[in-house]
């Protein structure tokens, strides 16, 4: 599947995170349409307990943010780089509209606001090179 293997490419923060999104998907204690939502607004997910990802708007210093850092467990587990989770969020936008269409415009529109969050118009949303 193009997906998990886009995840895997991204190394262990991407592993990370499709663990995160997988986890939030089985236990449903957060849609995926809630977790944009969020992550337009520039905060993380907390599936539960011991996994979770951090976006600036959860940091003490925002200005101070460099990767959305994940945790599972207790600590700090990895930090994916900003162009690469946008990367991945667009993978599951188009993974999700493809089983729920009538979505599209409220996904779409989050996801632009989260592109327009971490980049300017100019830059491309291709991951980085590791």
């Amino acid at each position: 599947m193009k997906l998990v293997t886009s995840f895997d490419e991204m190394g262990f923060a991407g592993k990370d995170f499709f663990y995160l999104i997988k986890t939030m998907l089985i236990e449903q204690r957060i849609s995926f349409n809630e977790m944009l939502s969020s992550a337009a607004q520039g905060v993380g997910t907390r599936v539960h307990e011991g996994l979770e990802f951090v976006l600036e708007e959860d940091l003490d210093h925002p200005d101070e943010f460099d990767g959305v850092v994940f945790v599972i467990g207790e600590y700090e587990s990895s930090i994916l780089p900003i162009a690469d989770y946008v990367y991945l969020i667009e993978l599951l936008c188009r993974a999700y509209l493809l089983e729920f269409p009538s979505e599209e415009s409220r996904i779409l529109a989050n996801l632009d606001r989260v592109r327009s969050r971490y980049f300017d118009a100019t830059n491309s949303s291709e991951p980085n090179e590791q």
